[in-house]
Parts: C-alpha cells; structure tokens; sequence
C-alpha cells in the first residue's frame, strides 16, 4: 500500500499534530500557526523518514506517528 504523497483530510492532519505532541513534540503558542506546522512535520520527518522531507502531511506521516503514539499507551 502506497502512503506517501498520498493527501490528508482536515481530521486526519489534526489525528497527526495530536499524535506528535503526544510523542513529546512541543506546542508553542508564540509561532505563526500554519509556520510552525511546517516546521513541526519537517522536523518529524527528518527524524522518522528521511527519504521524503517536505513538510507535507501525508498518509505516510500519519501512519508512522499513529504507530508511534499507539506504543505509548
């Protein structure tokens, strides 16, 4: 199953910045909003996949952080 570059809808992008906080990203209420999205899933993506970092939320993104999050239940 092909995930990356495939889009997110609105539900799923928000399931994805939860999943990062939850893993120990910071929230920071100082930054332009829609900036520091790009910059959160920019730095998500060098971490947890390297082969494609764009600062796009995709399936693939999605995926990884949905697992991640799941193992620290």
């Amino acid at each position: 199953i092909k995930k990356r570059n495939q889009a997110v809808n609105k539900s799923e992008k928000v399931k994805f910045i939860k999943n990062l906080y939850k893993i120990g990203y910071p929230k920071n209420i100082f930054f332009n909003k829609k900036k520091y999205l790009k910059l959160l899933t920019t730095t998500f993506q060098r971490r947890f996949r390297q082969e494609l970092v764009n600062g796009i939320i995709d399936q693939e993104c999605l995926f990884i952080s949905n697992n991640l999050a799941k193992n620290l239940k």
